[in-house]
């Protein structure tokens, strides 16, 4: 499969706000540790007026010179061959979305917070009986996500109702009624986005370097990587075949 109809297979399975998209920053504090965030690509970033280099403190979303990047091939590209690390903004503009995913978060220390296999699985299991097609994955550290693709564009506070739903089926509410641990992230995390908002961004599979140690990869019902055991470029390839025959969603969920 060339590079050209990867981009092409990601772009229209995680099309999210197409004017701008995060890469990963990174930082040095006075102690020598280091910081870390995503923040959108702006192309005027580290210039003489840049508040970052001035040092004025104004944020970026708040800044006058702000221009971000738009995704295009290229930088697709980038995100695919592991040279950036970036994320995509879910929600567009007018409130509506083409994807979206749950983030089961795992973060080694954290177990007493941390979500496990067979919850993942049980949420899937609900998904299954209820017909809604969804698509497990694991994340590029620790933990697992489910995405959902939508023939069409769907109203970003619809499914986030129906996320509740969901929740409370698969019996991840009580976690919050007992107060054990959070209840799953989910994106988009807000309905709508103000005019110079941009919502919260998720990274999403298909970094190649990674399919390597099982990570950031579509993975069957049972936790097992699409196209574990064949050789490297077949593994390569059975992801990005799985990912072009996702099944969409096409009916509302409410």
């Amino acid at each position: 499969m060339e590079a050209g109809e990867k981009v092409s297979i990601f772009r229209e399975k995680f099309f999210g706000r197409q004017d701008l998209y995060g890469r990963k920053w990174r930082a040095q504090r006075q102690d020598g540790s280091v910081s870390s965030g995503y923040a959108p690509v702006c192309e005027n970033l580290w210039k003489d007026f840049c508040h970052l280099k001035t040092k004025s403190g104004t944020r970026c979303d708040q800044c006058e010179y702000k221009k971000w990047s738009a995704v295009s091939n290229a930088s697709v590209w980038k995100h695919i061959q592991s040279d950036e690390e970036q994320i995509f903004y879910v929600l567009q503009t007018d409130g509506t979305i083409k994807f979206a995913a749950i983030d089961f978060d795992a973060k080694p220390g954290k177990d007493d917070k941390a979500y496990t296999w067979p919850e993942i699985r049980r949420t899937s299991d609900v998904l299954t009986e209820w017909g809604i097609p969804h698509h497990l994955a694991r994340s590029t550290t620790f933990g697992w996500h489910i995405y959902f693709f939508f023939k069409d564009f769907y109203p970003a506070h619809r499914f986030r109702s129906f996320i509740l739903e969901l929740y409370e089926h698969a019996g991840l509410m009580e976690h919050l009624r007992m107060n054990t641990k959070p209840i799953p992230e989910y994106f988009p995390k807000q309905s709508y986005v103000s005019n110079d908002g941009v919502g919260n961004g998720i990274k999403p599979p298909m970094i190649e370097g990674q399919f390597r140690i099982g990570r950031n990869c579509f993975i069957t019902n049972d936790n097992t990587p699409i196209g574990e055991g064949l050789p490297n470029e077949e593994q390569v390839l059975a992801q990005w075949q799985y990912l072009k025959d996702a099944e969409l969603f096409t009916t509302a969920l409410f």
